[in-house]
């Protein structure tokens, strides 16, 4: 009998864990706001104009805020709020002749995001 009452105190202690451990998980990510933004390119060339569109996409669990759009180190005026989850499509000009561009997204919390993207 005594090793059946042990059991059962080592099967609640074990479920007790597993909860405890399953609800403090659940409260960190409540309440860390990420930033994570992923982000794709595409460039078009009509002439010396050349068009960027960005597909940005919010992995984080916060808005996200951009309020700077930056080629080849040339500030574009460019804001955008993108909620979690949700994508956005949004179009960036310039005139340039180079074959790559470099194109940054600074956000309101100070993050640059970088990437280069090929002008066919």
């Amino acid at each position: 009998m005594e090793t059946f009452e042990n059991l059962i105190i080592i099967a609640v202690v074990i479920a007790v864990s597993i909860v405890a451990a399953y609800w403090l998980s659940n409260i960190a990510t409540m309440h860390t706001d990420i930033e994570l933004l992923d982000i794709n390119l595409q460039a078009q060339r009509q002439g010396t104009k050349v068009t960027v569109t960005a597909y940005i996409k919010n992995r984080g669990t916060r808005p996200a805020m951009i309020i700077l759009a930056k080629i080849n180190g040339q500030p574009i005026e460019f804001q955008a709020t993108i909620n979690p989850g949700e994508t956005s499509t949004h179009t960036l000009e310039t005139e340039t002749s180079t074959q790559t561009l470099q194109v940054t997204f600074v956000t309101s919390t100070g993050k640059e995001y970088s990437l280069f993207v090929n002008v066919p």
